[in-house]
């Protein structure tokens, strides 16, 4: 079972004109998030250096690392069942941040280390309510 993978998105992404790794970006930052807090499994651990050294962009780290997709063997036990739990929940969340700047869609999120930045806290949040 994927969770979720850029492919799923291209259409769309393809529909407002935008480039293809427009379909990464909420991917990527996901990714990085659970890089970051050790939620990856051990073969995909070493994300979290690229992370920690803004090597790239989110997308980058997606396509790079993970073949634009989230699957199950690439988390933790824990990063698997929040994953399963609260995945829906992360990508209203990224709607909802995308409104908030003024944007469309979220596929408009510009692929930086700004919108992660802009992200962690809300993912912090469910992950938060998730776990109590």
């Amino acid at each position: 079972m994927t969770y979720d993978d850029a492919e799923w998105h291209l259409d769309t992404v393809g529909e407002l004109g935008l480039d293809d790794s427009a379909a990464d970006v909420h991917i990527g930052v996901y990714l990085a998030w659970a890089a970051t807090r050790g939620l990856l499994s051990k073969p995909y651990a070493s994300a979290s250096s690229q992370v920690r050294s803004r090597a790239g962009t989110p997308a980058q780290l997606a396509h790079d690392m993970f073949v634009d997709q989230i699957d199950p063997g690439m988390l933790s036990p824990v990063g698997r069942r929040f994953t399963e739990s609260a995945y829906s929940s992360y990508l209203a969340t990224v709607d909802t941040a995308a409104q908030v700047a003024g944007l469309k869609v979220c596929y408009e999120l510009p692929d930086t280390w700004s919108t992660y930045d802009n992200l962690v806290p809300l993912i912090d949040s469910l992950y938060e309510n998730w776990v109590d």
